[in-house]
């Protein structure tokens, strides 16, 4: 069973939204806490998240369940911030048709993806594939655990 392609696409734009809400609660963290939080904590906090990012990403990739969800999840919080500026804030620029179309075109690949990972026939193929990378996972620890037994046995028969 082999893992749909278009899984590291979504995967890819989960990455781009997660780092670019990164940056904002690093900005958002600077601002209310201004001095009290050293730059080296700051920095190891960053790191920190983008690790967890990154290990987030690949758990999605395993198309692990919990993964799948929170994805759908910041996504959709993400879809709805960028609409709620689209109706507030977007009038009040400058070059609001600029800003529109950039935040309904990234609104868009939001919901494709919550759409992608929601779908039903997508859902039970990720149950499926994790369900047979655990079994092979499994039969390749107890082939392993089996080799090694018999090892031993051949070494004390020798002894």
């Amino acid at each position: 069973m082999k893992r749909p392609p278009t899984i590291y696409l979504v995967a890819g734009w989960c990455f781009l939204v997660f780092m670019a809400q990164l940056g904002k609660v690093e900005k958002g963290l600077k601002g209310l806490s201004g001095a009290q939080i050293s730059p080296e904590i700051g920095h190891l906090a960053s790191a920190l998240a983008a690790i967890l990012i990154i290990w987030h990403i690949v758990r999605l990739i395993q198309l692990k369940a919990f993964n799948r969800w929170f994805s759908m999840g910041v996504l959709a919080l993400y879809t709805l911030e960028l609409l709620w500026h689209l109706t507030f804030l977007v009038p009040k620029l400058e070059h609001s048709g600029r800003y529109a179309v950039g935040t309904l075109s990234v609104s868009l690949l939001n919901v494709a993806c919550i759409w992608y990972l929601g779908r039903r026939a997508f859902r039970q193929f990720a149950v499926e594939f994790v369900a047979e990378r655990e079994k092979e996972k499994h039969t390749r620890n107890m082939q392993e655990a089996s080799k090694k037994k018999l090892q031993d046995e051949i070494r004390n028969k020798k002894s």
